[in-house]
């Protein structure tokens, strides 16, 4: 059999089970957190992640080795074979024997093996070439983008909110695409806003984004949400693991509108802010979501977030 299609039946195998129990632990302890801070359940969920991840490839070793015969295990089978066959080919003792011994590992045909690996690594390949085009587009979000003089007011809203975060001066591109505000970059972030939002935001709707995407910038979002998008591809196969990457993208969410709202005098006001916000996309028909960059209404959970 082939040793690269044995490992990744073995892992797909082992990660079938383990996503499974793993998601179920944390929704458990998620819950249990629930009246913390949003940023602990994002780290609990995160941690979720890179436990589904890893485990599966840490039984990899496990299951080579246990593959291995052993020598006192070949003797001791050499010397009782002859007492365990009987009439029917095997006796109650040699199964008692294998039972005891954990029984043997499930062997499947060549085929069925090849087949299965075929399909993990083309569904893995898909989904890593989904990410590809997602990061070219953007690429070009951001070179449609333009640096303007923004107006006084808008300056000292961008100020008081980046004085009130302790983040770093940011640039402030404007696109015509019309899509939401947005935060794109590694080394060097940037805030995208549309430009019909400036022209329709009031001073608080203005506070609002710029307090939540200059909230992503101070976390690194965009870094690690590329991050975990690359160690969630080995079981992105798995709906388990769609539910943590979906509550590590809420919990992200919640942790940024906790923090942003100290750029607004009460939360309450941070919440109107959001409805508003939402309320003049759909009005527009823009879009809420701008592919894998860091918008503010990427997860669609928007009234759990206003709660």
């Amino acid at each position: 059999m082939n040793p690269i299609n044995e490992i990744v039946v073995t892992y797909v195998t082992n990660a079938l089970w383990m996503t499974c129990i793993i998601a179920a632990v944390t929704v458990l302890l998620s819950r249990a957190l629930r009246r913390g801070p949003s940023s602990h359940r994002h780290a609990l969920w995160v941690a979720a992640l890179l436990l589904a991840v890893l485990l599966p490839f840490a039984s990899l070793r496990g299951s080579r080795n246990n593959d291995k015969p052993r020598p006192e295990s070949v003797a001791a089978a050499s010397t009782v074979q002859p007492a365990e066959t009987g009439l029917r080919g095997t006796s109650s003792w040699a199964l008692w024997r294998r039972m005891r011994r954990g029984g043997q590992p499930v062997q499947f045909g060549p085929l069925w093996v090849g087949l299965v690996a075929l399909l993990y690594l083309g569904f893995v390949l898909y989904r890593a070439v989904r990410l590809y085009w997602g990061w070219r587009a953007l690429r070009v979000i951001l070179r449609g983008s333009v640096e303007r003089t923004m107006p006084s007011a808008v300056q000292n809203v961008v100020e008081h909110c980046r004085a009130s975060l302790g983040v770093k001066p940011v640039p402030i591109l404007l696109s015509r695409e019309g899509k939401g505000p947005a935060t794109l970059g590694i080394r060097n972030p940037v805030l995208v806003l549309p430009e019909w939002f400036l022209s329709h935001a009031s001073g608080d709707e203005l506070s609002s984004v710029l307090g939540h995407e200059l909230a992503h910038i101070r976390r690194h979002d965009f870094l690690l949400n590329l991050v975990y998008e690359l160690l969630i591809l080995p079981i992105s196969f798995h709906p388990a693991a769609a539910l943590i990457k979906a509550r590590i993208d809420q919990t992200r969410e919640l942790a940024c509108d906790e923090i942003a709202a100290e750029c607004l005098s009460t939360r309450t006001q941070y919440a109107r802010s959001l409805l508003s916000i939402a309320q003049s996309m759909a009005a527009n028909h823009r879009p809420a979501t701008v592919g894998y960059a860091l918008g503010l209404f990427d997860t669609n959970t928007l009234e759990d977030r206003i709660m």
